[in-house]
Formats: C-alpha cells, sequence, structure tokens
C-alpha cells in the first residue's frame, strides 16, 4: 500500500494525462509533477488536505488564470475528496 497522499498525487496525475490525451485541454503538454500534503489525527486518520501542487507543461498561448480555473474543474474537483478540502487548503499551480 502507498501512502494516502502519495495514492492522492498519483491518481492527479494520471487525470492530468488524461484530460490532455482526451483533449480536455488541449493547450498541456506532456509534462506534469503533482504533491499532496494530508495532515493526520493522532489515531491516522486524515483531517483534511492542506496544500496540493500541480506542475504541467503549457501551450505559451493560455493564461495562469485559465490553467489555475481548468485545473481546478478537470483534475481536482474530480479526484481530490471534498470532504477532505477546507478554507485553509492551499493549491499551488
Amino acid at each position: 500500500y502507498l501512502p494516502y497522499p502519495i495514492a492522492l498525487a498519483h491518481k492527479l496525475a494520471r487525470r492530468l494525462t488524461a484530460v490532455r490525451k482526451e483533449g480536455i485541454l488541449d493547450y498541456l503538454r506532456p509534462d506534469g509533477k503533482t504533491q499532496v500534503t494530508v495532515e493526520y489525527d493522532e489515531q491516522g486518520k486524515p483531517l483534511h488536505i492542506t496544500a496540493v501542487v500541480l506542475s504541467t507543461q503549457h501551450s505559451p498561448d493560455v493564461t495562469q488564470e485559465q490553467i489555475h480555473e481548468d485545473i481546478k474543474k478537470h483534475v481536482f474537483d474530480v479526484i481530490l475528496p471534498k470532504e477532505l478540502l477546507t478554507e485553509e487548503t492551499k493549491y499551488y499551480i
């Protein structure tokens, strides 16, 4: 078994590849990286996701604002468990 943050990061990476290959976000290029940070309680149960990092190559024609909006909608919202996201969750795209 993989640690939960690594498993989530792998799922994000697979989804990033899928949205690129399926043409959902046609401005993406083939290089991407992900990282997820999770805070746990004393019993080892995940409390919430504290940070999510996603880096990807992209066309120079797309704005950072568009990338942020699209990645949140087509990658983060699909993969990340909503019950672990809080207002304090930081997104680095």
